[in-house]
């Protein structure tokens, strides 16, 4: 910057110069003595003006120094751990079967009643309890648990798994011994299910 500044002035400077050693035209001596000012005079405003810019370019970068210090960063709203892992179908199978043992072992033999298994319910029931824990989420295991019995569990298995497919909750595993947690996706609301 300060070079380009150097060359136009040596230039200009030149160009006066070069202005002044000319002979004048001799032809008309008072008409061109009251057209041609002193061209020192323009030289003179011209590095007064630079001067002013300077002082004030000065200025704003000090000023802009300044308000740098003064600006306050705040961090993310949301800040996730580093080494989340996603949970993929596979995981989410063995948790469902180790859950449904857990189930089978801890109660008597009960009859399932007969009929389908209206999944699109469950997965309106399912969207119902996350938005309800919207930041927090829902561990796996506790939505398996909210489940009646097998057939209602197997339904909101289903439906989670559908709901994964259609990217409208996540499934995350903070580490392999932690237990998965489901979470809305962002921009998702129950009254999008």
């Amino acid at each position: 910057d300060r070079l380009g500044d150097f060359l136009v002035m040596a230039s200009y400077l030149l160009q006066l110069k070069s202005r002044m050693l000319l002979p004048k035209n001799p032809l008309k001596p008072q008409q061109a003595e009251e057209s041609e000012a002193d061209p020192r005079e323009e030289l003179v405003q011209k590095l007064l003006s630079y001067k002013r810019y300077r002082q004030v370019a000065h200025y704003l970068a000090r000023r802009e120094q300044g308000e740098v210090e003064r600006i306050f960063y705040r961090q993310a709203d949301e800040v996730r751990p580093e080494e989340e892992l996603v949970a993929d179908v596979k995981s989410l199978v063995s948790a469902y079967k180790a859950l449904r043992d857990q189930i089978k072992h801890s109660q008597h033999q009960v009859e399932i009643p007969s009929g389908d298994v209206n999944i699109d319910l469950k997965m309106k029931q399912l969207m119902a309890m996350l938005t309800q824990k919207r930041h927090r989420g829902m561990a796996f295991g506790e939505l398996l648990k909210t489940a009646a019995n097998r057939k209602e569990l197997l339904g909101y298995f289903l439906a989670l798994l559908e709901l994964l497919r259609q990217r409208r909750v996540r499934a995350v595993q903070p580490d392999h011994k932690s237990d998965i947690r489901i979470y809305l996706q962002a921009g998702i609301s129950h009254v999008d299910a």
